[in-house]
């Protein structure tokens, strides 16, 4: 049940789920949890849960063009001109886009460049962006 055919590594709860459906023994639970324990690709690809808190909820807005969002478009085909992504850019507030082409190779300070071209050029300088860029990423952008 665990690995045969192909449902693949399921691991140990949906093991245990598939064997409690179709096959009774009294001590069938902690049988399969000892198997599957000892089970080495098991224990090499069984991840760790880490409880990462509580959400904390975004602040209200009250103003248009002083928070925006940013994330990328990846994976498009590439144009003539090289590019191969779109930088969207949101106000978080009116929710009014920016979509901007973009290489997929490009650095924080170009995109710090398409940010003041695009958006500061035209609303100001936003108190907040949000992203989900690693940290690095947001660090350089901002010293940029």
């Amino acid at each position: 049940m665990h690995a045969g055919g192909l449902a693949g590594l399921l691991g140990k709860d949906r093991t245990i789920a598939l064997v409690v459906d179709r096959f009774y023994w009294p001590s069938r639970k902690r049988d399969v949890h000892r198997i599957l324990s000892q089970y080495r690709t098991c224990q090499l690809t069984e991840t760790k849960r880490y409880n990462t808190g509580l959400y904390n909820p975004l602040p209200i807005l009250r103003a248009p063009s002083k928070d925006i969002s940013m994330d990328f478009v990846l994976g498009l085909l590439r144009t003539s001109c090289g590019l191969d992504s779109i930088s969207v850019m949101v106000d978080r507030f009116s929710k009014m886009a920016h979509f901007i082409a973009c290489s997929k190779k490009d650095d924080a300070s170009h995109v710090a460049k398409l940010v003041f071209r695009e958006v500061v050029r035209l609303h100001g300088l936003p108190t907040s962006i949000m992203s989900d860029r690693d940290v690095k990423f947001m660090s350089y952008f901002w010293k940029t």
